[in-house]
């Protein structure tokens, strides 16, 4: 089919010359107007002849460029065929391998994920496995420290408490820090005292402090609301690892924590400045930005000062979810200022303006408590606390025993064990509230607060203690919600 196309395209072509050849001819003719008027036979056929030569060499040399036309043609029509298929095979590999790659990546995303899934079970589980013998030591060296008869022995459990804070504070650091790594974190919204908060971390110092001959005082502005709306765990956190890391690079020096209020904002909000100060050795410029780091020290030489340098790492990251950022005026010699801004909300309930009553030295009688936990010296060290108040106690080992005592007995308040095995505390309370709805349940745990806060307050709990505890805010925390069931 297409040698015909081209047979007829050439004569076609052939035609074409020949008509043109004739056409020129005729005009050239009548250019010579008339000039030669008779021909004789022999130039008559010598003049076809020429005509027909000069024709046939036309029609050869068209034939020619045709056929190199057609050759050429053929030729890149068979290299585009070439690279077409080549083109097509490489993109059907490139999509394959393509394909094989995103399910690969797809893979490998899903593994990274059940790796960090367990990687967040593991630490919660194992903080609350370290957290709970913690809590016997803390609690224990604590009611030891109070027992007059040991006075003699102050210096060993002074010890004996610092190093199971400083373990205690070691935990948190590590956990916040996997927290943030995993992306977990998010700031909760509720009601606090700021004083009260910043007092009760001055009062996690107070070993530290003593050991390192250090003094600690607070300023707050008074313009600010003593009632504020935020995230109080996560600021005492941010709180605490400045204090501590300014105690650490301190000795018989002084540690200022002062709080201003930068600038009224719209809608009750308030922008406000925490800063921490100490006199202690100060921060090489050359270092100001390392030092926010994981693992990063000052001074690596000075076995006094070492630490897991995750404190200020951790600082950064809490602040981050502020919307904020910790900034440094420092020097070699010239102790340290770090601060950081904050946009909290003031409280406008009324009804939390007053500020809450100390009940940690008052004691209480006629007071029946039921301790529902599974470990028997937290028992112990919980017992021994709330006696020395002149508080009753019984005990319950799990959920069930729990939920038979409520049926049999009258409860002003149940401290409430969460991880606890046959049934837990979560489904125990569950329970309890089908039958009694009025006895105040308080989650006494040593579980990470954030994975299970919702968990606890939907099965009917009150409020919640972390093991290990301030005495004095644990205390609070039990008359508080002994006085409002009463006023209810």
């Amino acid at each position: 089919m297409i040698v015909r196309k081209n047979i007829f395209f050439l004569h076609l072509l052939s035609f074409l010359c020949f008509f043109s050849v004739c056409f020129q001819a005729a005009i050239a003719a009548a250019d010579l107007n008339g000039t030669i008027t008779f021909y004789d036979a022999e130039t008559e056929s010598a003049l076809e002849n020429e005509t027909t030569v000069f024709y046939t060499q036309e029609l050869d040399k068209k034939s020619s460029l045709l056929t190199l036309f057609l050759i050429a043609s053929s030729l890149l029509f068979v290299i585009a065929l070439v690279l077409f298929y080549l083109f097509y095979k490489s993109k059907k590999k490139y999509i394959q391998s393509l394909t094989e790659k995103n399910t690969a990546l797809l893979k490998a995303n899903e593994e990274a994920l059940q790796l960090s899934k367990l990687k967040t079970q593991f630490f919660s589980s194992i903080s609350h496995e370290l957290r709970t013998p913690l809590y016997g030591v803390i609690g224990l060296s604590s009611i030891l420290l109070e027992d007059e008869k040991l006075k003699s022995h102050q210096e060993d459990l002074k010890s004996l408490k610092f190093s199971a804070d400083y373990l205690l504070a070691l935990i948190n650091d590590v956990l916040t820090l996997n927290k943030s790594e995993t992306s977990s974190m998010s700031l909760e919204n509720a009601p606090f005292n700021l004083r009260e908060l910043l007092e009760n971390v001055q009062k996690t110092f107070m070993l530290s402090l003593e050991h390192k001959n250090n003094k600690l005082t607070l300023e707050i502005d008074e313009s600010i609301p003593l009632k504020l709306l935020g995230d109080s765990v996560k600021l005492s956190q941010i709180m605490m690892n400045l204090i501590g890391n300014a105690i650490k690079f301190n000795q018989n020096g002084t540690i200022r924590i002062k709080i201003e209020l930068l600038e009224k904002l719209k809608n009750d909000h308030l922008r406000i400045k925490f800063s921490i100060i100490d006199n202690g050795i100060g921060i090489p410029k050359e270092k100001q930005e390392s030092i926010f780091e994981e693992f990063s020290q000052v001074e690596k030489r000075n076995h006094n000062y070492q630490g897991t340098g995750l404190g200020l790492t951790i600082v950064k990251k809490l602040l981050a979810l502020f919307n904020s950022e910790i900034k440094l005026l420092s020097d070699t010699g010239q102790g340290s200022l770090f601060y950081f801004e904050l946009d909290l909300q003031k409280d406008s309930d009324t009804s939390n303006t007053l500020p809450e009553p100390d009940y940690s030295n008052i004691p209480f009688k006629n007071m029946h408590i039921l301790i529902v936990d599974d470990n028997k010296i937290n028992q112990k060290v919980t017992q021994k606390i709330l006696e020395r108040r002149n508080f009753k106690c019984s005990f319950a080992d799990d959920g069930a025993e729990a939920i038979a005592q409520t049926q049999k007995y009258k409860y002003d308040l149940i401290l409430m064990d969460v991880h606890m095995p046959n049934i837990d505390g979560i489904e125990a309370t569950r329970s309890i509230r089908t039958f009694n709805t009025t006895t105040p349940i308080v989650a006494f745990t040593a579980v990470e607060i954030d994975e299970i806060r919702n968990a606890i307050f939907d099965s009917g709990m009150n409020d919640i203690i972390v093991k290990p505890y301030v005495v004095s805010q644990f205390l609070n925390t039990i008359l508080k919600n002994i006085n409002l069931m009463s006023a209810a």
